[in-house]
């Protein structure tokens, strides 16, 4: 015969009748009886750029920044584009310049720097591994956006030193705000395919591609440039070779190498 239970046991305090139904032992009838959880098990969510608010306020500057220092700087940009390829017989040629549009282009140098930045963590991430470079994708983005920097005010000091050995004070000056212009014309042009890539999942090979396309344009305007500035009137083709590997391939050279060594140190070590 079926009894109640107790007023002092551990059981509900229910009548007999309710005790001995089927649904007396669910535990998801009743919270205080332990049980293993229902259903199975899901897949977490990968990490995605696209989903990371950092990421996506990053971008969102980025775009600001690009939309804000054109619309600025139109004429500008348009006047120096006009007179790059202009040769100056009788002295150095200067665009003049404000201070806000001065600004600007260091601005979107930055910007190039950072974009480019960003595009190592997920060039790393297809190399090694999305489940490696994870935790630490800030890491990685600053470590890199902070070489690109120093590599950049490494090549300015390299470019005072030996300019100022072998140039007129004057065409060193021009060298450097037309480097200034082309960098920053450079960090407009990488923003599509770096914003293609995180947000429209755009391959990473055609991402690449597109990247080392503009670094090929921007080398070859500095190549021009280069020549018609310091080396057209010498006439000497091998020193401006030697002269143009020196301070500008073997520096990006030596930042690619550091930053995949970067990437794999900070893979093995954390």
């Amino acid at each position: 015969m079926l009894k109640a239970a107790p007023a002092d046991s551990d059981t509900l305090q229910l009548p007999l009748y309710y005790q001995q139904t089927f649904l007396a032992t669910d535990t998801m009838l009743h919270a205080e009886l332990s049980g293993r959880s229902l259903g199975v098990e899901g897949n977490a969510i990968p990490y995605r750029l696209r989903g990371d608010n950092g990421i996506t306020l990053l971008m969102l500057v980025c775009f600001v920044l690009t939309t804000v220092a054109v619309k600025v700087s139109s004429g500008f940009i348009a006047k120096q584009i006009k007179e790059f390829f202009y040769v100056a017989h009788s002295g150095p040629k200067y665009v003049n310049e404000t201070a806000n549009e001065v600004r600007f282009q260091a601005l979107l140098v930055l910007q190039g720097a950072l974009l480019l930045a960003l595009f190592q963590y997920m060039y790393a991430t297809h190399l090694y591994g999305e489940l490696l470079i994870y935790p630490y994708q800030y890491l990685l983005m600053g470590i890199s956006f902070a070489m690109m920097v120093g590599y950049l005010f490494f090549k300015y000091l390299l470019v005072i030193a030996v300019n100022g050995v072998f140039f007129e004070r004057a065409l060193t000056g021009q060298w450097l705000k037309i480097q200034l212009f082309v960098l920053a014309l450079g960090g407009i042009l990488v923003a599509p395919p770096v914003l293609l890539q995180v947000f429209f999942d755009l391959s990473i090979h055609k991402a690449g591609i597109c990247l080392l396309c503009i670094l090929l344009m921007v080398k070859l305007l500095l190549f021009y440039k280069c020549f018609t500035i310091f080396f057209k009137r010498l006439g000497s083709f091998l020193q401006f070779f030697l002269y143009f590997c020196a301070l500008e391939v073997v520096p990006l050279a030596l930042l690619w190498g550091g930053l995949l060594l970067m990437s794999r140190f900070l893979i093995q070590n954390y």
